[in-house]
């Protein structure tokens, strides 16, 4: 299985916590509040206050489609 990154939107109310690069995430049943995303600085985030990216094994992170609100979103960074 792939593993899955996130970054916190820039819409989100948790914008504040973004990072400059996308942080590894597992995805869950929400145990409150819709909240599914594990991981990144704030510990906890719902899936509309993040974007996804895969590591798809060739050394970058791709974005993973129909997520993206701005051209902000649409990068691909190198695998950590």
């Amino acid at each position: 299985m792939a593993a899955v990154y996130a970054m916190i939107r820039p819409t989100s109310e948790y914008a504040h916590h973004s990072t400059e690069q996308p942080f590894a995430v597992q995805l869950g049943d929400p145990p409150y509040d819709g909240v599914v995303v594990s991981g990144g600085p704030g510990g906890r985030y719902r899936l509309t206050d993040v974007f996804f990216y895969v590591d798809m094994g060739d050394g970058r992170l791709h974005l993973m489609p129909g997520q993206y609100e701005t051209e902000d979103a649409i990068q691909t960074f190198g695998a950590p």
